[in-house]
């Protein structure tokens, strides 16, 4: 692999029934063999997270979220040369996210057989139907990379897609560093000693689930924690008056639980834990009616640049813009006013919020029908 310098990688793992998901199968194609790997055959796979997060080596997936967790959680270190076909088909046209067997078909025409999705790829031993499935899944990767970096090339946006999957596994990243209780749904609405509770229960079921090898919501679920860091009961009696539980929590656990609680109830006032700031999801009346517009002047220029505008913004993304825009441009720079995106429309987007662009309609059956004109100039396209 490190001699051919770029390796199609997939994988095959089990998630439902443990604390991490567990890694069944490893899939590897170059341009002269394709092979699977059995991680639970007891083999040391240290070399290859090696060479995945090597400078040299260019591993090429899709959707590659989960190899990129392997790899850290593995070696904790971050790919370094990672080109992933779902986001370069998010730059080159209008489809994101495709599934590999419509990317394939889109890119080489090519139809998969796929039928193994649910497949138990924990049993051993694995059927040839299983195997032949598996490695479908990087068979074509190759092929797929080599047609989408022509047409990167020619469209110039080759290092698009070395940023975007550089912020991926950044995202990644950061998301494993992240304390698991800080991404609870709904902690946002806690504060003070609540959250403190809630960051000693979340330390209470991290450390049950992984010593019984069981998801965490299984062993309680995140709106019963925000419910007993609310209450935060004190006994095992007034524990299991909270509605739901007894599905979820055993008598046996009950204690160990209430200790959780009560080691948060008794830190000093002093202690204090804190929560990464929060998104700003509600608009306000105006910025509601600016991002809308902004919305339809994106989808606009999205469908004449032929790229997808899930890759390019969400609808915070656009209120976030608003916000730093019309607040001056002062703070952090959001996502469209850097990078590629700023290229494409963020001084564009500028322009709509500064009145210095008309919008009207051109041809009502075009797949871009709107027009931007400039103030003093007409029919002309920003």
């Amino acid at each position: 692999m490190r001699e051919a310098g770029e390796v199609g990688f997939d994988t095959e793992f089990v998630s439902e029934s443990s604390y991490q998901p567990e890694l069944c199968l490893l899939q590897f194609a170059t341009r002269e063999v394709q092979t699977a790997v059995d991680p639970l055959a007891g083999i040391n796979l240290t070399a290859w997270w090696e060479i995945m997060a090597d400078e040299q080596t260019r591993i090429i997936v899709h959707g590659g979220r989960e190899e990129i967790r392997f790899c850290l959680l593995a070696i904790n270190k971050a790919p370094e040369k990672l080109f992933d076909v779902q986001i370069a088909q998010g730059l080159l046209d209008r489809g994101f996210p495709l599934s590999y067997t419509s990317l394939v078909s889109r890119n080489l025409h090519v139809t998969l057989k796929g039928g193994e999705t649910r497949s138990d790829w924990k049993k051993r031993p694995l059927s040839t139907k299983q195997l032949s499935y598996a490695l479908e899944d990087v068979n074509y990767l190759l092929k797929v990379f080599d047609k989408q970096s022509k047409k990167l090339v020619q469209k110039k946006r080759q290092q698009w897609v070395i940023d975007e999957c550089n912020q991926f596994i950044g995202q990644i990243s950061h998301e494993l560093a992240t304390p698991v209780w800080q991404r609870i749904s709904g902690v946002q609405k806690l504060k003070g000693r609540e959250l403190v509770v809630v960051e000693a229960i979340s330390e209470w079921r991290e450390a049950t689930a992984a010593r019984v090898n069981r998801p965490r919501r299984r062993v309680l679920r995140d709106d019963l924690l925000l419910e007993i860091a609310k209450r935060h009961p004190q006994t095992v009696d007034e524990l299991f008056s909270t509605r739901g539980l007894e599905s979820t929590i055993s008598k046996k656990d009950a204690p160990e639980l209430i200790k959780a609680v009560k080691k948060g109830m008794e830190k000093p006032k002093s202690y204090r834990v804190h929560l990464p700031p929060r998104e700003q999801s509600h608009a306000k009346p105006d910025e509601h009616v600016l991002g809308r517009l902004l919305g339809v002047a994106l989808a606009n220029r999205c469908a004449e640049e032929d790229l997808s505008m899930s890759m390019v913004a969400t609808n915070n993304d656009l209120l976030e813009f608003i916000r730093w825009h019309v607040e001056g441009r002062t703070g952090d720079k959001p996502v469209l006013a850097e990078g590629w995106r700023h290229e494409i429309c963020g001084s564009f987007l500028g322009d709509i919020l500064d009145g210095k662009i008309y919008i009207r309609v051109g041809d009502a059956r075009a797949d871009c029908p709107l027009v931007f004109e400039k103030k003093g100039r007409e029919k002309s396209k920003e």
